[in-house]
């Protein structure tokens, strides 16, 4: 998977070098490996653009402004297929030139919602992006995305939490198992216990090395747009909410959780 190495703008073979699609649970980890990469000397990775959930309508059914929103509006304009092609060329654009102001040649998309968008990001890249897959226990999770709050953008009860990381983890298990060379998994609980180790390896399967200042978070909240609403309080790579769940989490949830998703986060069938 590794990248050829480039000083300018393209890739030895002439084209821009691969993009970085990010992706994991709300609440998994994403926006700190978001840092991790956006602190690298030549890779962009900015804030959440919600493009991909806007033009797919993934907001929740709850979401009184579904009908109104430009992208839906832009389907029932011209099309699901024009719409795509013209927005989503705008949408790589915008990356590129958020890259290009930065002086960097490579860009990456962080988003939780990426893993259900897959077929688009095909559609868009062809076989052209690597996937950044972050995981984390999924019971710290569910912990995490109650304490969130997530109105109108998120599930809001528990049982569909659960059927939302169940989906989630059943696409990117079927784009890895398509796809293998192509994604990098990225387990949280290791990333904090062990962030020069695994910002490392990442780095180096995305064919780029580690540099010092990608695992300095100050200051953190420099960190715009939408992400992890806690990252201006943080000082370091770690997290003490690690196995929070066992506190948190009744007997039947830790059971629903077991049966849909598996202790290890994997989706039951």
């Amino acid at each position: 998977m590794r990248a050829a190495a480039a000083d300018d703008r393209h890739d030895r073979d002439g084209r821009e070098p691969v993009p970085i699609v990010v992706g994991g649970a709300h609440r998994s980890g994403t926006t700190l490996v978001r840092g991790i990469l956006d602190r690298h000397s030549r890779i962009s990775c900015g804030p959440e653009l919600k493009f991909l959930l806007s033009l797919r309508c993934g907001y929740t059914a709850e979401d009184p402004l579904n009908h109104s929103r430009f992208t839906t509006t832009a389907r029932e304009f011209a099309g699901d297929d024009a719409a795509l092609e013209v927005l989503g060329e705008a949408f790589l654009e915008l990356h590129r030139r958020r890259a290009e102001s930065a002086g960097k040649p490579r860009w990456a998309d962080k988003n939780p919602e990426n893993l259900i968008y897959l077929d688009i990001w095909q559609r868009l890249l062809g076989e052209r992006f690597v996937l950044v897959w972050v995981r984390r226990d999924p019971r710290d999770v569910l912990v995490s995305m109650e304490a969130a709050g997530f109105p109108y953008s998120g599930p809001d009860r528990f049982e569909r939490r659960v059927e939302m990381l169940a989906e989630y983890e059943r696409r990117a298990s079927r784009f890895t198992q398509a796809h293998p060379a192509r994604v990098i998994e990225v387990v949280y609980e290791d990333l904090v216990a062990d962030p020069r180790g695994v910002a490392g390896a990442m780095m180096n399967a995305l064919g780029e090395r580690l540099e010092e200042g990608q695992l300095s978070l100050g200051p953190a909240g420099a960190l715009d747009g939408l992400g992890d609403p806690n990252r201006g309080r943080w000082e370091r790579i770690g997290d003490t909410s690690v196995g929070s769940w066992r506190g948190r989490l009744s007997a039947a949830e830790r059971s629903r959780v077991a049966d849909r998703l598996g202790v290890g986060g994997r989706a039951s069938a």
